[in-house]
């Protein structure tokens, strides 16, 4: 069975993630409102199964949402959220990081349009061979 990442690429299932990321949602609750080993590992178990019924490859978010039921229906909502609570900063985190690196392409591509923009109003012979020389070398490249 196949998952597919946030990137797009798919990668074998691993139904050790799901209990990983379950116990350490449960770690973070109060001891009285913890689920037991067997619970998780039933969670783990459910997850499985319900993602190989479905007979084709689930997305991550799929797949945790598949988890956020699994802990709800046990009932441990103290667990379901700090399970939900997490994904969610994680979100952010990774929306923070893309937002980062589309401002930091848009400098470079600002900066680079620049440059050229100097390169064809320039009368430096210099310059303009220099730009020839790059059309011709993109040019072969086509």
């Amino acid at each position: 069975m196949k998952i597919i990442k946030r990137s797009g690429i798919e990668e074998a299932f691993d139904r050790s993630k799901i209990t990983a990321a379950v116990t350490k949602a449960n770690e973070s609750v109060p001891i009285g409102k913890r689920l037991g080993k067997k619970q998780i590992e039933t969670i783990g178990d459910n997850v499985t199964a319900i993602a190989t019924k479905r007979k084709r490859a689930l997305s991550v978010e799929e797949i945790q949402d598949i988890v956020e039921n699994e802990i709800m229906d046990l009932k441990a909502f103290e667990v379901a959220r700090k399970y939900i609570t997490y994904r969610y900063s994680r979100q952010l985190v990774r929306k923070s990081n893309t937002t980062d690196e589309q401002i930091i392409l848009a400098q470079e591509f600002a900066q680079t349009n620049e440059m050229f923009a100097k390169f064809l109003l320039s009368t430096d012979e210099n310059q303009q061979r220099i730009l020839q020389k790059y059309y011709l070398a993109i040019e072969n490249l086509i």
